[in-house]
């Protein structure tokens, strides 16, 4: 896999961009070494906010019908991951999903900055889809992962997990399950959709989650403003081991100075001391467009004669989302999720953006 073809290129061309209140230089070549072994992928960064210097963890992102689904398939015709990556339970386990994915099927690989300096990292494996009654004629989200080969949970944490998603007030949905293969325990989760905060402590204390006057008042507080939550909730054995208060942004560059999600969620996030300054004003500068130097017709865009001439390629920079993590001792983590997406957009619009080139390392 020549560097070009690697998530490390998509790394160098963003950087630049990457406030060091949010990924500082001594992190980057941790990043980076990692990023050398992944092929390129849409994707972006995990950061705790509240505390520089925190390690940051990496998620990319695969759907069935890109090149990158190819690679990990091995049916690639020129590019192929390294033989330590594709021998990986993970990622051999991704291209048993690919081969028999169902319409809205959605790969995530989270590499927790913990597991970077190992042999071969193992990335906790995230299967989402768009619809899950329509992927699975109206299977338990549980019951699917483990018909999809999708991981190895343990048998309770799946009988406690299907448990809950049966137990799910109307209106709430199961979005996503993962095997977070890289923590202790190996937690099965569940990310859950159209949930009330109320509705959600409720859940957790009915899952056994110790009583937490401050917790249970952030969880109220967050749902008054944000009144429609998702949440993550990981189980290990029949035990919740954490809980996840996500607020999805999606927010795009076009309007980086109106994206009101983001900014109301920043200022939550500020008014309860969870962000500092420094980090807001990195998260916003984030926003944006820059060139992506590689030949559009190789991987991994791959365009045609014609489309090379209509488009061109770029990187969009944009945030997903904000996330409050909940531990057992009482403790509650803020988090930041941005990244990126490869793109080819129409010339005529390209040329009515203000998209930044030249930075970043060449196509080699």
């Amino acid at each position: 896999m020549r560097h070009a073809e690697s998530l490390a290129f998509d790394f160098d061309q963003v950087f630049p961009f990457v406030s060091e209140s949010l990924i500082d230089p001594a992190q980057r070549e941790r990043l980076l070494t990692l990023a050398r072994t992944l092929p390129s992928m849409d994707g972006g960064f995990e950061c705790t906010l509240g505390a520089l210097g925190r390690p940051a963890d990496v998620c990319v992102r695969c759907f069935p019908h890109e090149p990158v689904a190819r690679i990990i398939k091995g049916d690639h015709p020129r590019v192929s991951l390294p033989p330590d990556v594709a021998g990986h339970e993970a990622w051999r386990r991704a291209a048993a999903l690919l081969r028999t994915a169902p319409p809205g099927l959605e790969l995530w690989f989270e590499y927790d900055s913990a597991d970077f300096d190992a042999a071969v990292p193992s990335p906790n494996l995230i299967v989402a889809w768009a619809d899950p009654e329509a992927a699975f004629g109206g299977s338990n989200p549980a019951d699917a992962l483990a018909a999809l080969g999708a991981g190895e949970a343990d048998g309770v944490a799946v009988d406690a997990a299907r448990r809950l998603a049966a137990s799910l007030p109307p209106g709430a949905r199961v979005d996503e399950v993962g095997v977070m293969a890289a923590r202790p325990g190996r937690p099965l989760r569940l990310r859950l959709g159209g949930i009330r905060g109320e509705d959600l402590w409720s859940l957790a204390r009915d899952a056994g989650w110790p009583a937490a006057a401050a917790q249970e008042g952030l969880v109220r507080t967050f749902s008054t403003v944000f009144p429609t939550l998702a949440a993550t909730i990981d189980f290990a054995g029949e035990e919740v081991v954490r809980f996840g208060l996500p607020l999805p942004c999606h927010e795009w560059p076009s309007a980086p100075l109106h994206a009101p999600r983001t900014i109301a969620g920043l200022s939550w996030l500020l008014s309860q001391d969870l962000c500092t300054l420094e980090e807001a004003l990195g998260l916003r500068q984030w926003f944006g467009w820059n060139h992506d130097a590689r030949p559009s017709d190789g991987f991994p865009l791959e365009l045609s004669p014609d489309e090379q001439a209509r488009h061109v390629a770029v990187y969009r920079r944009a945030f997903s989302q904000f996330k409050l993590v909940f531990v057992r001792d009482g403790a509650v983590h803020a988090k930041a999720y941005f990244g990126f997406t490869r793109s080819a957009i129409d010339r005529a619009g390209a040329s009515r953006l203000p998209i930044t080139g030249g930075l970043g390392a060449k196509a080699a």
